[in-house]
């Protein structure tokens, strides 16, 4: 998948609520071996050994490739900080 179009579609599930912004440092680790798991970014199999899985105090699991899941922090790192920005700029009524 292209990169502007997975940037656009990891953005999407985040605003969408689909995927996670921020997950636990520890609840990573990396997947090993062939998987049967899709990665929640750009919704194609895991077929590499080069895929992290996060797994949730509920049992759940959200795998990722590296590179999405890299990206998936970029683009959260992004929405956040515009989200923060946005933020002070409404309680300052817009002064800065």
């Amino acid at each position: 998948m292209p990169l502007r179009r997975l940037k656009s579609e990891i953005l999407a599930k985040l605003t969408g609520g689909e995927i996670r912004a921020i997950y636990s440092p520890d609840s990573m680790t990396p997947l090993t071996g062939a998987a049967t798991r899709r990665c929640l970014a750009c919704d194609e199999a895991i077929s590499t050994s080069r895929a992290v899985e996060y797994r949730l105090p509920d049992g759940t699991r959200h795998s990722y490739h590296l590179r999405c899941d890299s990206l998936r922090l970029a683009v959260a790192a992004d929405l956040l900080g515009r989200q923060i920005h946005d933020r002070g700029l409404s309680q300052s009524d817009g002064k800065q």
